[in-house]
């Protein structure tokens, strides 16, 4: 059985956390550059501030509230299994039955190593599932197993097809790096963010709620640049003509990425510190 992420399926307290979480980042950044030294922002009324933190907190926790309401708990719901006869998709509202025979096409809208959704259209109706569906690539290469057997390969594009799985594959994997890696990427950010605000209380840099910025930004840069570098990587690892991928190292790729974002966070502050 396949199902979306966990990050997809988590509670609305999991939800709740992760507002609190980044939203305790962004008052830290701002209150660094309230209390920096030289900052524009020193003679800002403090009671202003609060007010609109405090704003901010409540709107953005009434949308995330909609959002997660209307749109992310369905995924809850939501999975889709292979079998015999037919896929079988599940949501909250009802089962879904395709069987094999009944489907007229499969199509792929996506952007290349972005994201997408692939469409299976069948006689009655269609179904969407997006590269978030956990282990799609693996959906995708059993579907093609089942529908060549069967003589219906005619119902999809073998290029398109194969262009989709490596885009589904690298999703597979780039969330499993994130789900590895992310703790230690908002510990580096956090990190960066009192380093700024600890170098612009001495006076060590400049310009200081830019730099407060920059800080913050870099360790996403470096964490990007590691996926992008993996990403390139991935096309290397595909089998040409076949829906199979050499199986990666994660443990290496995790540590690349660890070692990417730790270098870009000492580059900025040594430029910074520089500058």
């Amino acid at each position: 059985m396949y199902e979306y992420r966990k990050h997809l399926r988590g509670s609305f307290l999991n939800y709740c956390v992760a507002i609190v979480v980044l939203l305790s980042l962004a008052l830290l950044i701002g209150l660094g550059a309230v209390f920096s030294v030289g900052s524009k922002l020193k003679g800002t009324d403090f009671l202003l501030i609060g007010a609109i933190t405090v704003g901010m907190f409540i709107f953005i926790f009434i949308e995330f509230t909609l959002i997660y309401f209307l749109f992310l708990k369905r995924f809850k719901y939501i999975n889709v299994k292979l079998d015999e006869e037919a896929i079988i998709y599940n949501n909250k509202k009802k089962k879904i039955v395709i069987p094999y025979d009944d489907i007229i096409s499969m199509r792929y809208p996506s952007i290349r190593y972005t994201g997408g959704w692939m469409e299976i259209k069948y006689n009655g109706g269609k179904i969407r599932l997006t590269v978030v569906l956990e282990n799609i690539g693996d959906f995708m290469y059993n579907l093609k197993e089942i529908l060549d057997k069967r003589g219906r390969s005619a119902v999809y594009n073998e290029k398109k097809s194969f262009n989709f799985f490596k885009t589904a594959t690298f999703s597979d994997e780039s969330w499993e790096r994130i789900y590895k890696i992310y703790k230690y990427l908002l510990s580096i950010e956090y990190l960066s963010v009192f380093i700024a605000i600890f170098l612009s209380r001495f006076g060590v840099i400049q310009n200081n709620f830019t730099s407060i910025i920059v800080f913050f930004l870099a360790p996403t840069i470096g964490y990007l640049i590691s996926e992008i570098i993996i990403g390139t990587r991935v096309s290397k690892r595909v089998v040409h003509d076949e829906f199979r991928v050499i199986p990666r190292d994660l443990s290496k790729e995790t540590k690349f990425a660890r070692i990417l974002i730790a270098v870009s966070t000492l580059i900025c502050i040594f430029i910074m510190v520089l500058i």
